[in-house]
């Protein structure tokens, strides 16, 4: 772990700032929606009142704690999808994902989080993740330290690839799905999925997974993931070993793990 690195935006207010939005305005509706507060943007990528409401009001708090940033919301970007030309910009942009976990969210199931992430010139400075229903707060400055639940993480060594634990997500063109791939594959131990990657994030900072896969590598997904990663010293690289780049439109599958042999094992499976 790096130390030394001055944050480029106090942690704690933004914290605050998704801790009192999550009880504003997410818990109220969480397994109390009513039909009307739910849509399908697409099929099978559902929005509530919940997420819009959330986005507007941490959108507002974002801007007054830094005016000159960019917001790059995923709801505001279903709305116009210009706005991630945004991101190569050289100043600060913040990236917000107010309910990542929606689904769950609609059936009830409580594995969801808010997750911010800030980047500056489109490298990756800072992340946040709170999970509204258990607690869980993630603050990561690059450069600076990790705290989990207020406090550094005490994480031990990886696990061999053979033993390793991961969450992995989506369809590779010619190769399948990813998950089928990994545990036909027999060179880890098993797959343990929450359907939100950023509670995956959060059990990656605690020692629980080992790795994590997913075919779409949209910013507000994974910024504070990437984060974390980079603080901590895990590879953070899309498939083709390329490293994470929140600018790069055709990124395709990004994979994250504790450990470099874990990423290439993972890597060798799923391309084949």
């Amino acid at each position: 772990m790096t130390s030394g690195s001055a944050p480029l935006i106090d942690p704690a207010p933004v914290m605050r700032l998704l801790e009192d939005t999550a009880a504003a305005v997410i818990l109220p509706r969480f397994r109390a929606l009513a039909p009307d507060e739910v849509r399908d943007k697409r099929p099978g990528d559902p929005v509530t009142v919940a997420d819009l409401e959330s986005e507007r009001l941490i959108t507002e708090g974002l801007r007054a704690l830094a005016p000159e940033a960019v917001v790059i919301g995923e709801e505001a970007v279903s709305s116009d999808p210009a706005l991630l030309s945004r991101l190569h910009d050289d100043g600060l942009a913040w990236t917000l994902d107010p309910i990542d976990g929606t689904i769950n969210f609609v059936k009830g199931r409580a594995a969801f989080v808010v997750m911010v992430g800030l980047a500056e010139a489109g490298v990756v400075r800072q992340g946040w993740i709170y999970d509204p229903v258990h607690g869980g707060r993630l603050e990561v400055v690059v450069g600076g330290g990790v705290r989990l639940d207020g406090r550094p993480p005490a994480l031990e060594a990886a696990r061999a690839p053979a033993d390793a634990i991961g969450a992995a997500y989506g369809r590779i063109d010619g190769r399948g799905d990813v998950a089928k791939l990994l545990v036909a594959s027999g060179r880890i131990a098993t797959l343990d999925r929450t359907w939100s990657g950023g509670v995956d994030y959060l059990r990656l900072a605690r020692g629980e997974l080992d790795f994590f896969l997913s075919t779409g590598s949209l910013p507000w997904d994974h910024v504070p993931g990437v984060a974390l990663a980079a603080e901590l010293g895990w590879p953070a690289r899309f498939l083709d070993a390329a490293p994470y780049d929140l600018r790069r439109r055709d990124g395709g599958p990004l994979l994250v793990a504790r450990s470099e042999e874990i990423w290439q094992t993972v890597r060798d499976v799923v391309v084949g």
